[in-house]
């Protein structure tokens, strides 16, 4: 039996851009967040909110862009355990699915 299971979800999140990359966050873990973020200037009042709402669920320590999206998110993760792997999101669950077997490997021990 496997360590790590594919969990996979649809509805929205956010996809959030700054100096580390691209941070993906389920809506549903840190509610609404203010939109839109001026990329000329990453510490106006919308990005320090998102910073504070959603600083525990980020790499990133500064907000260029923000999004939300709508669709299918998912990730491995360790039942009963705290473990689990970055999210990816795709169009449909099985794009996810694969997008994980892709990055972590079928069997993601």
């Amino acid at each position: 039996m496997r360590f790590m299971r594919p969990v996979i979800y649809q509805g929205d999140f956010y996809l959030i851009d700054g100096p580390e990359g691209r941070d993906m966050i389920p809506a549903d873990v840190c509610g609404e967040l203010p939109m839109p973020v001026d990329p000329e200037d990453p510490s106006a009042a919308e990005s320090r909110a998102i910073l504070r709402v959603a600083r525990d669920y980020m790499e990133n320590d500064e907000v260029y862009s923000i999004e939300l999206q709508s669709g299918f998110y998912g990730r491995y993760s360790a039942p009963g355990y705290m473990d689990a792997t970055d999210w990816t999101w795709g169009d449909s669950a099985e794009e996810v699915q694969a997008e994980l077997e892709r990055m972590y490997g079928e069997d993601a021990e």
